[in-house]
């Protein structure tokens, strides 16, 4: 093993323990948006964009003034996962059951 591969160890272990740090900061205050993306950071420096990707969501619900943020941090990291956050804030899908139509009878 390189002296490269293990600072690189050293370094992700130390960011895992820094994203439990700010998970328990989001337990104790879920409405924080700056809380929630600066997860969002740390969890793309480990290459872990999913959860940055539902991080940089859940803050821009939060707060609108995270939509762009949130949209530079994600196409910075890969253009398909810009468009996914994109899509994610502005096209909201509707999970309710769909109810069948009854026409009235007049």
């Amino acid at each position: 093993m390189s002296l490269f591969s293990r600072n690189t160890d050293k370094n992700k272990q130390n960011t895992l323990s820094l994203i439990e740090m700010m998970t328990a900061k989001i337990e104790q205050s879920p409405d924080n948006p700056a809380l929630i993306f600066q997860r969002a950071k740390l969890y793309l420096k480990i290459q872990e964009p999913e959860s940055a990707l539902n991080d940089c969501i859940a803050a821009a619900r939060l707060d609108k003034r995270y939509i762009k943020k949130g949209k530079l941090l994600c196409g910075r990291y890969h253009p398909i996962l810009c468009e996914k956050f994109m899509s994610a804030v502005f096209y909201v899908i509707n999970t309710d059951q769909p109810k069948p139509f009854i026409r009235k009878k007049e």
